[in-house]
């Protein structure tokens, strides 16, 4: 994003209207430095000063509506301004002036005066940008700590202190959030040895849950006129649903404020959408294990939820579709919403956009083979397994899944040629190597799995390597 885009937002209107008149400005002493260095009677050295005066700073003013502007960009952009107007004035034989100030006492005074506030308000802004520079510098330290060291108590000292030293930037605040919560994440990661280790993650997880939204809600509040501020917020409350109760609330309403003020931006419906859909699933996988301890009436109710928030998903991912029709997440999102709600034609329309948009991704080529192997379309199913492997030859679930085609298909020898490439890709896999000796001696490939074990194309996850953790047939791609 250009510095141009976002100034108004961070400056206001005022600040607006004095940047408008600074490039006024300097456009006119541009045109005057043009001027100037084709002028007879001035030097060769001015010359060359005044006419690279004059082409620095057009680069820098464009630069600063095409790239986000850093303080050496600025400092860059003024110097050169301040020294093209003082070579202009060298050039003209009426720039000096001579003041005296001996003959009123007034006059002196006055002057005296002035001079003192400038040098008061020059050495006050020579404070507070010393302060953005030295808070610039210290949270490159602070990324640099957790990019590269992951040393997070260390980082996060050092951010907070960039974020004490210049709270105008809210870029520092929201870096701090999202480091809080990649730490939330791997705190919840860590495998608890005993009571011990547990009480010391769930202390850990309290204070860096309570840093993380105290983080988020101080930015909304210096600066609730910026979406991002209000986007970061809705983010960190999303990544708690599924960890804190009545975390949804507060990451509907910051998204929703974020859309407010940034209607057309498609990211802020996609996230909405996103958070639904999180709802859903927090709601779906805690009725689960209770559904013989709930009466037929609350797991109603509950199903009524989730079915709820599954349609105003796909309300805003459908307007997050129409503001940006080529972002691939909103049709992967879809997809996934539609899939839940039991549409699976929806389900592979969303996903056969999606592959439009990025037909190299084998992810995508897996979920639409296996969303049409669901409807039983094997030709199209065998077609996209066929590109992923094609695509990624160890991609064992793929191969799985054509295997299973093949079988169906009466192709025994095709069937067997997967599931032991499987196989070598997966050799402790215990159903794997029974479906090869099922295969073997004529047997259908899932004979004595399927019962007592679900279909494939039923279990509560596909097959996929990285489905949230759940179990998958197959290890690995």
């Amino acid at each position: 994003v250009s510095a141009a885009a976002t100034f108004l937002t961070e400056n206001g209107l005022v600040g607006g209207i004095l940047l408008v008149g600074l490039f006024i400005a300097a456009i006119l002493v541009i045109l005057q430095g043009l001027q100037y260095g084709t002028q007879e009677n001035v030097s060769s050295l001015n010359q060359i000063i005044g006419m690279g005066g004059v082409t620095s700073a057009t680069v820098l003013i464009g630069a600063f509506f095409l790239y986000p502007a850093s303080l050496i960009h600025n400092l860059i952009l003024f110097s050169t301004l301040g020294i093209l107007v003082g070579t202009l004035a060298s050039g003209k034989s009426d720039a000096s002036y001579d003041i005296q100030l001996t003959q009123s006492t007034t006059k002196t005074i006055a002057v005296s005066l002035v001079i003192i506030f400038l040098m008061v308000i020059s050495i006050a802004l020579l404070y507070f940008e010393g302060e953005r520079y030295a808070a610039a510098i210290t949270f490159e330290q602070g990324l640099r700590t957790w990019n590269n060291e992951r040393k997070y108590s260390d980082a996060t000292q050092i951010m907070t202190r960039s974020l004490q030293l210049d709270r105008r930037e809210d870029s520092y605040g929201r870096s701090l959030a999202q480091l809080y919560l990649d730490h939330i994440t791997s705190l919840i990661q860590q495998p608890i040895a005993n009571q011990a280790t547990l009480q010391s993650l769930q202390s850990d997880f309290q204070i860096t849950v309570g840093n993380a939204v105290q983080v988020v809600q101080e930015l909304t509040q210096r600066n609730p006129q910026d979406p991002f501020n209000w986007a970061t917020r809705g983010n960190i409350y999303e990544n708690l649903i599924p960890l804190v109760q009545g975390a949804d609330i507060p990451a509907v309403e910051a998204y929703k404020k974020a859309e407010e003020l940034d209607p057309k931006n498609p990211a802020h419906p996609l996230s909405l959408g996103r958070t639904h859909l999180v709802i859903a699933e927090t709601i779906a996988r805690t009725l689960q294990p209770r559904v013989q301890q709930l009466s037929a009436q609350q797991i109603q109710d509950a199903n009524s939820t989730i079915q709820k928030e599954l349609n105003m998903a796909v309300e805003e991912l459908t307007r997050a579709a129409n503001l940006k029709p080529d972002l691939a997440a909103i049709h992967l999102l879809l997809a996934q919403t539609y899939d839940r709600r039991g549409e699976v034609d929806k389900s592979i329309q969303a996903t056969e956009n999606l592959k439009t948009l990025t037909p190299q991704d084998v992810g995508i080529r897996f979920q639409l083979g296996f969303l049409y192997y669901k409807i039983n379309d094997l030709a199209k199913s065998q077609v996209e397994f066929e590109e992923a492997v094609r695509l990624n030859e160890n991609y064992s679930n793929a191969r799985y899944f054509l295997g299973l085609i093949f079988d169906r298909a009466g192709n025994k020898p095709a069937a067997i040629d997967q599931f032991e490439r499987v196989g070598a890709l997966n050799p402790d896999n215990q159903e794997v190597k029974q479906i090869l000796a099922n295969l073997k001696t004529g047997k259908a490939a899932l004979a004595g799995i399927v019962p007592p074990a679900e279909e494939p194309a039923k279990r509560k996850a596909t097959p996929v390597p990285d489905s949230g953790g759940v179990e998958s047939p197959v290890r690995g791609r």
